[in-house]
């Protein structure tokens, strides 16, 4: 049946943000493309822009499933955007704090980022979800751009700051900024 009334005053735009993470091999002779794996890009920022370009409409952090879920303006051509950044300042129940990023030192210092369709946001709920793949083409060697190894080094540096966090005798680390650069 259908409801009458006015449209919402906005729409939740969210989905799941992920990556394809290639392991290492098993004799140490470099990765394993055979068994790469879709892996959640954790607590890394996302923010939905304009179609058209300018500043951010919303912005938040996925979760550690990769999930996100931003409020969003009705009918607006909107694109998101996940970036190779995680920062946490920390709240009562959460005090550590942390700021890793991944940079492309061959492309001015830029923040490495996955950029999705642009789209229309109309006037009901919408589910984007966006995978960085590794490029890889078997026997072709990289065919398309590397996407997911950015979201990779800042999924390793995640790890390793939670690693610490959790055996650090107390959850309130305070790490200093730190950047990554990979290219």
């Amino acid at each position: 049946y259908v409801t009458a009334g006015p449209p919402p005053a906005s729409v939740t735009v969210s989905g799941r943000i992920t990556f394809e993470r290639v392991p290492f091999a098993a004799n140490d002779v470099g990765l394993d493309y055979l068994d790469t794996f879709e892996a959640p890009a954790r607590e890394v920022e996302v923010q939905l822009l304009p179609a058209a370009g300018g500043a951010a409409l919303a912005t938040t952090s996925t979760d550690q499933d990769g999930n996100y879920s931003l409020t969003a303006p009705l009918a607006t051509d909107v694109r998101v955007r996940a970036s190779a950044l995680s920062k946490f300042t920390g709240t009562p129940a959460r005090p550590s704090t942390w700021d890793l990023r991944v940079l492309n030192n061959t492309n001015s210092n830029a923040l490495y980022v996955l950029d999705g369709t642009a789209f229309n946001t109309g006037i009901a709920n919408v589910t984007r979800n966006l995978k960085a793949t590794t490029g890889w083409s078997g026997f072709a060697g990289y065919t398309s751009p590397r996407a997911a190894a950015p979201f990779a080094v800042l999924d390793t540096l995640y790890s390793a700051a939670q690693f610490v966090i959790a055996n650090a005798g107390g959850s309130d680390v305070q790490f200093p900024a730190l950047i990554a650069f990979w290219s």
